[in-house]
């Protein structure tokens, strides 16, 4: 086998070898290695999570896009690993088998920046629904730079196939790019409005995103070394087993965040949990007084905006460390204030969800409040402590409702 000293022509996109007799590019072993490592940690990652629980449902829609990137990259890493060995083992001259497996290399290459940034969109807005429109503005792009790479008058001004063996840039390659980048700005874009509330998952995101532009670098500039597949497959992993979407029947049971109060509910407490542990906590359990009158008396519409005022307005007091933990009852888990300052807060937050207007409302919103205080050791005392922050709540309740039940503050 022969090789040449590879020159690239940015005005015509073809390399000067192409014009030779006998131009044959060998990729080289180490290349093999590396998309042949990525399809195996790759199989072995999808197999486990099927293992573990998975199922097709569109509650869980940010885990099925993370799903499909991770098969994605398994088909970007098969099919060039397959092409790779062809032109190794002289498996190129007038066959369709090495175009077959570059172009489809390259869709699922170009795939990845979509699924990538549905994942982040899903990651971030939950469990509410897309309007069509935003759907079709969303899946424009990649439309255009699949066609781009399908019909043949695009595809060979994209990438031009020297010899049978290897692709090479073309004038139009700016198209991909293109997309690419659009779609990590897009997912950037998604992933930054709530970066407080993702905290690390924000993080692990960002750094797949890095990872991914650096393939993408990678792809344009160093012809040579093809291991940007398996930069992907070492990025995918960490993302998955770090932001927490690897325990399947966890995570994944719903999002995180509840659609209607727009804070974290009792999954993403859940979630959570092992934070709390060790810690000098605030904990608090919240009742909305009769909230079943709201309902009753002026429809299903002001019982929801009741549950909107109380998780947005927690929110402004507590941050992040407020829960709709299950229908009219919230959950506070914090240690970010003293407890004289948590009890003050929890009396700010009553008094302005009382003032707060909703349209057709038969009263005014009043909470009732039972809270404690403690060092969890372990997942039991912090049970212990949400059961005892219960039980103020309770007692509140049999005392007329409308106060704020606890431990003494010193």
């Amino acid at each position: 086998m022969v090789k040449y000293s590879w020159t690239y022509s940015k005005i015509s996109g073809v390399s000067d070898c192409e014009r030779r007799t006998k131009v044959i590019y060998t990729p080289g072993k180490f290349n093999e290695t590396f998309d042949l490592c990525a399809c195996i940690i790759l199989l072995v990652l999808i197999v486990v999570r099927l293992s573990r629980g998975f199922t097709w449902t569109l509650e869980r829609r940010s885990s099925i896009a993370l799903l499909l990137l991770d098969v994605n990259v398994l088909f970007s890493a098969f099919f060039g690993f397959c092409w790779t060995y062809m032109a190794n083992h002289d498996i190129y001259a007038n066959s369709w088998q090495p175009f077959f497996c570059g172009i489809v290399q390259k869709i699922s290459f170009a795939s990845i920046s979509f699924l990538f940034f549905l994942f982040a969109l899903f990651l971030t807005i939950g469990e509410r629904p897309l309007k069509k429109d935003r759907w079709l503005i969303y899946c424009l792009p990649y439309a255009l730079a699949i066609a781009a790479l399908l019909l043949p008058f695009s595809r060979n001004k994209i990438y031009r196939l020297v010899a049978s063996s290897y692709f090479v840039h073309g004038p139009w390659h700016w198209i991909l790019d293109l997309s690419a980048c659009l779609y990590l700005y897009g997912a950037l874009r998604a992933v930054w409005h709530r970066w407080r509330e993702l905290g690390e998952r924000f993080w692990w995101t960002v750094s797949f995103e890095v990872i991914y532009l650096l393939a993408i670098v990678m792809n344009a500039k160093f012809i040579y070394l093809r291991m940007s597949n398996f930069l992907l497959t070492m990025s995918l992993l960490t993302l998955t087993l770090f932001i927490g979407d690897f325990d399947i029947r966890g995570w994944r049971e719903q999002s995180v965040i509840d659609e209607l109060s727009e804070i974290k509910n009792r999954y993403g407490f859940r979630h959570d949990f092992r934070y709390f542990v060790d810690k000098d906590l605030c904990v608090a359990m919240l009742d909305v007084d009769h909230f079943k009158d709201f309902n009753d008396l002026a429809g299903h519409k002001c019982g929801d905006e009741v549950i909107r005022i109380v998780g947005q307005t927690g929110r402004l007091f507590f941050g992040n460390d407020i829960y709709r933990y299950g229908g009219d009852e919230f959950l506070i888990v914090t240690n970010h204030m003293t407890r004289k300052q948590f009890v003050k807060e929890l009396g700010r937050m009553a008094d302005s969800v009382a003032s707060a207007y909703i349209d057709g409302a038969p009263r005014p919103v009043t909470l009732t409040i039972g809270y404690c205080f403690g060092h969890p050791q372990n997942n039991q005392d912090l049970r212990d402590l949400l059961t005892k922050a219960d039980r103020y709540l309770y007692q509140g309740k049999e005392g007329g409702r409308r106060q704020i039940v606890g431990e003494k503050v010193e």
